[in-house]
Formats: structure tokens, C-alpha cells, sequence
């Protein structure tokens, strides 16, 4: 079992609950994987395997850890993946490798980096009964195909590049039976970022956790019907303030609001899973829009208070109420950081698209929900 922090004690017994009877009602309408019972000893000289997966949006959205090793949420949360952009990523096991090396975005990771990265590396090395050392390519890119230099906070390639780094890494050491599983790849890809088990399971995707579940238990699924008009613009936006997402983590449960944010959860969640089997996209994007102010009132209200937005941010959510006054529907979504997704369809997508543009917004990436993690 993972983490329970003291003061969420009885609210884990709770979440545990609702968890078990939110896993019945998924299990009547998806497959849920079995989680692999056994793995075979890596026993190759070397091997070499790449993925391509895509950044995460919340709807839903998750804040704080209550186990940070395990990196397990407090309550489920949803999301939808997002084609503005992607990661490529390489890794290579090899005995002729001395030390292992990691290179993201054509520079060496730094030490924080490295840590995260290798959390990954390093849980998958010890089911293969490995010690061979590690070397891993990955570079983050924009739908046209150019490189993001400086990433805009809030894009959430964190979750894609957690995602990618799984699956080439489980592929390489253990072929594709263990490589196809995505549970197991989503619970790997969780140990480098939370949101990385969504970016897994692309589309709209589920994160079942609370305080105190099993490793094995704690992955996403994904649960949209493949055939939605969503139409994703994708603002990004660079952060003047050096935020770092895993200092509003750390601060998340001070906020006097963080429980009543929690409790809101259960039927927020079912709310939302009604709307997805309706295809029901307004319901969906005003969901995301309330729970984009949720999530920024907890960051600016705890002991440790975060401003995520930049005076870009708040045009565009300003931009938004007018819109939709004048009959455009349209609703952003945020996460941690100041970049923008603006969640509409194709009806609207020119009308917002000019919106954007007579308020000078020029550099925007229209897409639209992309599927989960893919082998190259």
C-alpha cells in the first residue's frame, strides 16, 4: 500500500470506497487489463525501443501527492489528450553502457530530471533483474513537427514525456506482451509525473486513485467513444515567474479549500462520465472551466501561495465570458501553468480563431484529442 498522509485518514477510507464502486461501474462498460502477475529476467546483451505520445489536459484536473515516491493522487481525475504536440523518445539498454545517460530536448537531464526520469528506469530494472545501464533520447515537439526550445508551462509534456519513457522502456526489456498492457504502462508511466498514466491511455482517460492504493491499482483508462467534435486550441504561454508545478504539489492540501475540493470529487466524477457516454461536449468543457478555477484557487490560497496566470492567461479567459455572451461556445481549461487550451468545435473554431486574433493572440495550435502512447 502506498502513503497515507495522517490528517486524510478518514477521508482514505472514504476515497477507498468510492473507488470500489467507481471500479464496478467501469468494469460493466470497458475492459479493464489484468496487471502482469510475473516478469521474465532480462537476459539480452542490449536492446532498443522508441514511443511517440501526446501531452494531457485536464478536466478534471488533480493537485498534490499523497505518496511522492509511488506518486499517487488524492482522488480520480480526468483528462483529455491533446494533439497540439508530442514526444519522441529512444531508450536503449546496453552492458556496454558504463553509467546511464539521459537527453531531453539534445541537452543532458539535469539532476532533478535525472531523478525522475530514472524512477522509471530503475522500477523496470529491478523487475527485469537488470543492472544494465540505460541511455535515453527524448525530444518534445510542436503538430508541425518543430521542436519546443523553451517549453510554455502548462503544456504538459511532462505527462508525455513520463508516458513515452514507459512504454520504449518496458518494450525494451520485456517485448511487447508486458509493452500492450496499459495499465502496467500507465502505472510506470505515473512514476515520473502523475498525468503521465492519462497520456497512456489517451482520449479522454480516467486516473483511478486515492490515499493508500496499490501501485497496481492506481492507472487510467481510457473512455470516450473515439467520434467527438471537440476541437482543442491550444494557447502556449511561457511562465515570467520560474513556477515550479511540484512546489504547487507539495503546498496543494494547506489551502483551507483542498478538502472541500475533495469531497466535491465523487460527484463531480459521475457528472462528468455521464456526459462523456452522452458526448455530451459542453457539459464536458464547462466541467473543465470550473475545475480550472477550483484547482487556481487552491495554488493561490495555501500556505505557499502560487500565481500561475500571466496578463496573456487572463485576456484569454476574459475573451471566453464574451464570447460565449455573444453566442460562441467556447471554455478554457488551465493547468499548472499560464498556457491556455480552448475547448470548442468545429462550428465555433473560426469564430474564436478570429477572437484570437483581434486581440493579437497569434501563436495557437488548433488540434484535436489525440490516442494514447504508440511504439514507433
Amino acid at each position: 500500500m502506498t502513503t497515507i498522509p495522517q490528517e486524510f485518514r478518514q477521508f482514505a477510507e472514504q476515497e477507498k470506497k468510492n473507488y470500489n464502486s467507481l471500479r464496478k461501474l467501469l468494469e460493466k462498460q470497458y475492459i479493464i487489463e489484468e496487471y502482469p502477475k510475473e516478469f521474465r529476467q532480462y537476459t539480452r546483451s542490449s536492446s532498443t525501443a522508441a514511443a511517440k505520445t501526446y501531452p494531457i489536459q485536464g478536466i478534471l484536473k488533480y493537485h498534490g501527492m499523497p505518496d511522492w515516491q509511488y506518486r499517487t493522487a488524492f482522488f480520480p481525475s480526468i483528462s483529455i489528450t491533446n494533439n497540439c504536440a508530442y514526444t519522441k523518445a529512444t531508450v536503449t539498454f546496453s552492458q556496454e553502457f558504463k553509467e546511464d545517460k539521459i537527453i531531453i530536448n539534445k541537452k543532458e537531464a539535469n539532476e532533478p530530471e535525472r531523478k525522475r526520469v530514472l524512477a522509471i528506469i530503475d522500477y523496470l530494472r529491478n523487475l527485469a533483474n537488470t543492472s544494465q545501464k540505460v541511455k535515453i533520447e527524448s525530444d518534445n515537439y510542436f503538430s508541425d513537427g518543430t521542436e519546443i526550445a523553451k517549453n510554455p508551462k502548462g503544456l504538459g509534456t511532462s505527462a508525455s514525456a513520463g508516458a513515452a519513457f514507459a512504454l520504449a522502456a518496458a518494450h525494451a526489456l520485456f517485448g511487447e506482451e508486458y509493452s500492450s498492457n496499459k495499465r502496467f504502462i500507465s502505472t510506470i508511466a505515473r512514476l515520473l509525473a502523475g498525468s503521465a498514466c492519462r497520456s497512456v491511455a489517451g482520449g479522454i482517460s480516467l486516473w483511478l486513485s486515492y490515499p493508500g492504493i496499490s501501485h497496481e491499482d492506481c492507472f487510467a483508462i481510457r473512455i470516450d467513444k473515439k467520434n467527438s467534435d471537440c476541437i482543442l486550441i491550444t494557447i502556449p504561454i511561457a511562465s515570467t515567474n520560474n513556477i515550479k508545478t511540484e512546489m504547487a504539489h507539495l503546498h496543494a492540501q494547506t489551502s483551507p479549500f483542498f478538502k472541500k475540493w475533495l469531497e466535491q470529487r465523487k460527484e463531480k466524477t459521475l457528472q462528468l462520465l455521464q456526459a462523456i457516454n452522452n458526448n455530451d461536449l459542453w457539459t464536458i468543457a464547462r466541467l473543465a472551466e470550473q475545475d480550472t478555477l477550483a484547482l487556481h484557487n487552491i495554488t493561490m490560497t495555501s500556505n505557499n501561495p502560487i500565481i500561475l496566470y500571466e496578463e496573456k492567461t487572463m485576456e484569454i479567459m476574459e475573451l471566453c465570458y464574451r464570447l460565449r455572451n455573444n453566442g460562441i461556445e467556447v471554455y478554457f481549461s488551465i493547468d499548472t501553468g499560464p498556457t491556455v487550451v480552448l475547448i470548442t468545435n468545429e462550428q465555433n473554431k473560426k469564430s474564436v480563431e478570429d477572437a484570437l486574433k483581434k486581440i493579437n493572440i497569434k501563436n495557437y495550435i488548433v488540434g484535436k484529442i489525440a490516442d494514447g502512447a504508440e511504439l514507433l
